[in-house]
Formats: C-alpha cells, sequence, structure tokens
C-alpha cells in the first residue's frame, strides 16, 4: 500500500511539474511578443520575454521551436482573436455584400500586424520553411474558412427555381464568389490565396522605410487596406480567376524564399 501511495505522489509531482513547464512555456512566448519590434523573430525576443517573466534568458529554451514556433504562436492567438471579433460583428452585420463582409473580416486580421509589420518578412520567411510549411498551410486554410463564414453568413429569403428539390423558402447569401471559385473548397482557397497576397502586400509596404510609417512610428497599412478592397471586389464580380491567384501567389513563394535567405544570411553574422 505505501508503494502504491509513493508511485501515485510520483506521478502527481510529474504532473504538476509538466502542468508547471507548459504553463511558464505559453507565458515565455506571449511575453516575447513585446520585444518582436526590437529582436525579430528569433531566441534574442524569446530570451527578453523570459528575463521579462523574472527568469533565466537561458529559458527560452523551453520553446523548442525557436522564433517559428514564436510566429505560429501569434498566428494562433491572432486568429483566435479574430473569431471572437467577427462573433461579434456578425451579430450587428446586416446589408452588406459579400465583398464587403470579407473586406471587414480580412482588415481586421491584417491589422493584427500592425506592431510587427517591419519584422513580417521574417515571419513569412519562417513560415515557408520546409519542416513548418504543412502546419503553416493548415492554419491557413482554417483561417480562409473562417474569413468566408463570415463573408457568407449573412442570408436574405428567396423563392426556389422551378424543378428545385426543396420546397417553401430557402435562404442563400445576398452575393456569392461563385463566379470565381464555384466550390466551397476552391472559394476558400481563393479566400487564402488573396489574403497571403495581402500580407505579402504588407511586407512590401514596410519594406519601403519611413514613407510607409505615419508620423510617431507606427505602420502604416492603408495601402494594403486599398489593395484587400480591390481583391476582395475583384473576387466577387470573377474579375480575379484561380489561376491568377495561384501566379501571384507563387511569386510569394520566391520572395518568402529571399527573405529566408537574407535573414539567414544576417543571422550568420553575429
Amino acid at each position: 500500500m505505501a508503494q502504491i501511495m509513493r508511485l501515485a505522489a510520483r506521478r502527481l509531482s510529474t504532473a504538476t511539474a509538466g502542468s508547471g513547464e507548459r504553463a511558464r512555456h505559453g507565458a515565455i512566448l506571449a511575453a516575447a511578443l513585446k520585444h518582436v519590434p526590437a529582436h525579430g523573430w528569433s531566441t534574442h525576443a524569446l530570451a527578453a520575454g523570459a528575463a521579462e517573466l523574472g527568469l533565466s534568458p537561458s529559458a527560452h529554451a523551453l520553446v523548442s521551436g525557436g522564433g517559428a514556433e514564436l510566429v505560429a504562436h501569434f498566428q494562433q492567438s491572432a486568429d483566435t482573436r479574430l473569431s471572437e471579433r467577427l462573433q461579434q460583428l456578425g451579430e450587428g452585420e446586416t446589408g452588406s455584400t459579400v465583398a464587403e463582409r470579407l473586406s471587414v473580416a480580412m482588415k481586421l486580421r491584417l491589422s493584427y500586424l500592425e506592431p510587427y509589420a517591419s519584422t513580417w518578412a521574417q515571419a513569412v520567411a519562417l513560415q515557408a520553411l520546409p519542416t513548418h510549411a504543412p502546419a503553416t498551410v493548415l492554419r491557413a486554410a482554417a483561417l480562409a474558412g473562417l474569413l468566408d463564414e463570415f463573408a457568407h453568413s449573412e442570408r436574405v429569403p428567396y423563392a426556389p427555381a422551378s424543378g428545385d428539390a426543396a420546397a417553401g423558402t430557402a435562404s442563400r447569401p445576398t452575393s456569392e464568389l461563385g463566379v470565381v471559385a464555384p466550390t466551397i473548397c476552391a472559394r476558400r482557397a481563393a479566400i487564402g490565396a488573396a489574403y497571403g497576397l495581402a500580407e505579402l502586400h504588407v511586407v512590401a509596404d514596410s519594406a519601403q522605410g519611413p514613407g510607409s510609417f505615419k508620423v510617431g512610428g507606427e505602420p502604416d497599412l492603408s495601402q494594403a487596406y486599398g489593395y484587400v478592397d480591390k481583391l476582395c471586389a475583384g473576387l466577387e464580380r470573377g474579375a480575379l480567376s484561380l489561376q491568377w491567384l495561384e501566379t501571384e501567389m507563387a511569386h510569394a513563394a520566391v520572395h518568402s524564399r529571399l527573405f529566408l535567405g537574407v535573414m539567414m544570411s544576417l543571422g550568420n553574422r553575429r
């Protein structure tokens, strides 16, 4: 009996230690985000976050994925924040078109990048690494689904056409992205590609130097927001084809590799 009690106590101690380590892991990631503008998506930011919490800077080793894991943490947090905000907006959203709702959602998600605009090229590059690309694709697909659901959430009654199996009153979106993407999967692929292009636009704007920042040093994303409006309007009227979006995303992937090469080169000089 005493042996069983000792074994149970040992398991409880191990579980408690594991829980504490997970808590420190999450706290370091959250604290490190404040230091990304100064240190980039790196172990330096993680070490600064650990020090802020009163831990040894070497505690950044708890985040074994380094800068890439820090990016993934931010992305997941931003998606959760977006989901909660869109739920609030959806309760009072009426009468707007699919393009308008999609634009609102995309610009809201882009706004979360503002504090990190000057370092977002590095984040894009880290997400494109072969070891992280599968998780990046899955997260991007989930984000596209979230944007799509909000954009197509508004319904209006309509009478079924002759020969429809449905009887009585059915419903459909006030407008759809049906011309460019006739299926849900294709539509979400188009939305995901459009959002990816908008992020690349943020990277391009921030690379232009002081002219891309407001007075006071805050990033100016007005050009990126205008680009989002054009993308969403083009998707709704079918002016942008899936082939065009795929080509632009291929260019974006090339840019990501170039950014990665630059970051790795700079890192090797330290």
